[in-house]
């Protein structure tokens, strides 16, 4: 018996001796030569945030590096608007926000900066992100925002199947469903497989494969996707509104994945509720793939460029008409002091 025991630990000791070094070969590999190094950690609120302090180098889809570097808060750029009485803008989105591919001085947020003066922006998109997570995320900065500020939200329509989802990549996500006539959001479930999975590639992996939705669920859920969009956005910035904010969805990919309902009706009803909205689909489609997009679809740094452009023209259209609508109160107390200030007729 002794024996069998001793020849068990032996087994057990090589077992782990064997996970702890391929665990380690695989970490080299994911840093150092495919350069996927880990970004994430778990978050009771959100499922996952990105990790603060980074400053990793990573291989795109074409095979070109790009360069991550994160603040104390975890964002790759601005955490803070500026305090010099700049107008403010906040962006929403998932990793066409955040840049994934490119560096950051080629992003279409850093590059809408230079083309609107005055403009002070933050940016908290982040990879994986729904427009659910993407707005639950938003709460705790567009508090700061003033009448006259603006939040952009970047949408894509893979955004309709993450709100279809509770778990994405093998973690845990919130989610929102529509209950008695009112939206009722779920916190994440944040259980041993998320921590490991963000400590560890090799579980991370596993997770991926096996920690998913219910098929069925999410078949239900996706063919209410639209409605509960919808329903997510329009609660969720309504308060933002009454504030004097514009809110503007800038929206592309709108035919990219087979739905069960009509993306173009989507927008065409929940834009009526909002500042505005910007079709970025026509624009990207006068060029080539190769001049907009990455090999995964994601925005080259031509596609960023053009997205600046469409936004940063809405931005000042919005901007213009903001002013007008000061001035207008403006010039008309002038021409009312003008008037009461002129020399009345003397009786003949």
């Amino acid at each position: 018996m002794g024996k069998i025991a001793g020849n068990a630990v032996v087994v057990m000791i090589a077992l782990v001796v064997g996970l702890l070094l391929t665990e380690g070969a695989a970490q080299f590999y994911a840093y150092k030569i495919v350069k996927q190094g880990k970004m994430f950690r778990p978050d009771h609120r959100l499922g996952w945030a990105v990790l603060p302090n980074l400053d990793l180098t990573r291989y795109n889809h074409d095979g070109g590096s790009w360069r991550i570097i994160t603040d104390d808060s975890g964002l790759r750029g601005p955490s803070h608007w500026s305090d010099n009485g700049e107008r403010r803008m906040l962006i929403i989105g998932d990793s066409f926000a955040f840049g994934e591919g490119i560096d950051l001085e080629n992003r279409f947020d850093t590059l809408i900066a230079e083309q609107v003066p005055g403009l002070s922006i933050v940016n908290i998109g982040v990879m994986g992100y729904g427009t659910d997570q993407s707005m639950i995320n938003m709460r705790s900065y567009s508090k700061h925002l003033r009448p006259g500020d603006i939040l952009l939200v970047l949408t894509y329509s893979n955004d309709f199947f993450d709100i279809a989802s509770t778990r994405q990549s093998g973690r845990s996500k919130p989610w929102f469903e529509w209950k008695n006539g009112e939206l009722k959001e779920h916190k994440p479930e944040i259980g041993l497989m998320e921590i490991i999975r963000d400590r560890s590639f090799l579980l991370s992996r596993v997770a991926t494969t096996f920690n998913t939705d219910d098929p069925e669920a999410f078949e239900d859920r996706l063919l209410h996707a639209g409605d509960l969009f919808e329903q997510i956005v329009i609660q969720e910035v309504a308060a933002l509104l009454k504030r004097g904010i514009s809110v503007v969805v800038a929206h592309h990919g709108d035919t990219t994945f087979d739905l069960p309902f009509r993306v173009s009706a989507v927008f065409e009803s929940v834009c009526k509720h909002l500042t505005g909205c910007i079709a970025l689909d026509p624009m990207m489609s006068e060029r080539s793939a190769e001049e907009v997009f990455l090999s995964d679809g994601h925005w080259s740094v031509g596609g960023h460029k053009v997205a600046a452009n469409l936004i940063a023209q809405h931005l000042v259209s919005i901007l213009t008409d903001q002013s007008a609508q000061s001035e207008a109160p403006l010039q008309e107390n002038r021409e009312s002091i003008e008037m009461e200030a002129s020399p009345v007729p003397a009786v003949q």
